[in-house]
C-alpha cells in the first residue's frame, strides 16, 4: 500500500455555521432551510433531513405536518431525488452477485 499521499484526518467544523434545530417550534420556525430528505420511517410518519448550513452528518426528524409545510416544489423534488435513490440502492441489492 502506498502511503506517501495520506493525510492526518482534520474535522473542518468551522464549515458548519449553524446548529440543527432541536425543538419542535425551531423546526417549525427553520422548515424554508431543509434541503434533502436522507430518510423516512413509513411506520412512525417521520422524515429525516438536513438543513442548509448544518453538517451533513446530522440528521433532524421531522414530522409528516412538519414535512408537509416545506413548499411543494421542493418537497415533491426532494422525495423524487429520495425515491430514486432508494430505486437504485435496492437495484444493487437485488443484483446478481459476481464471482
Amino acid at each position: 500500500v502506498n502511503i506517501t499521499y495520506l493525510k492526518k484526518y482534520k474535522e473542518r467544523s468551522d464549515m458548519y455555521f449553524r446548529e440543527p434545530p432541536h425543538t419542535e417550534e425551531e423546526k417549525e420556525e427553520r422548515i424554508e432551510e431543509v434541503i434533502a430528505l436522507v430518510g423516512e420511517d413509513d411506520k412512525n410518519k417521520k422524515y429525516y433531513c438536513l438543513f442548509k448550513g448544518v453538517d451533513p452528518k446530522i440528521t433532524v426528524e421531522l414530522s409528516k405536518k412538519q414535512f408537509n409545510r416545506i413548499p411543494t416544489t421542493k418537497r415533491l423534488n426532494m422525495l423524487a431525488t429520495f425515491m430514486q435513490l432508494v430505486g437504485t440502492l435496492r437495484e444493487e441489492e437485488e443484483g446478481e452477485d459476481v464471482v
